[in-house]
């Protein structure tokens, strides 16, 4: 099933994968694909809460939000509320705030 879901290639930083303004990561990422070398990542538009990356084994290893709390969106909803933000003036999507413990 998860060949059939659309890919994108994209490139691991430092704090995981990028994909739709969403951030993914996992302590698998880097015995998968070097830091800055170019994967390839399957994505359900049905449910973004995590994504497949294909790693040298041949097999795909699911990777979800770096926040867990996030709730599952799809792809439809990403864009709408990317949409709204852009209407209301916002040019990239709100971060929380960073807040010590």
């Amino acid at each position: 099933m998860i060949s059939f879901l659309p890919s994108l290639q994209r490139k691991l930083r430092r704090d995981g994968l990028h994909l739709f303004n969403i951030r993914y990561c996992d302590n698998v990422l880097p015995s998968i694909v070097q830091l800055g070398s170019p994967v390839l990542v399957r994505y359900d538009p049905r449910n973004l809460s995590r994504v497949f990356v294909y790693g040298p084994d041949r097999r795909y290893c699911p990777i979800p939000y770096a926040d867990l709390a996030l709730p599952p969106i799809t792809l439809w909803e990403q864009r709408a509320a990317l949409y709204a933000l852009r209407e209301q003036g916002h040019n990239a999507p709100l971060r929380k705030p960073y807040s010590r413990p």
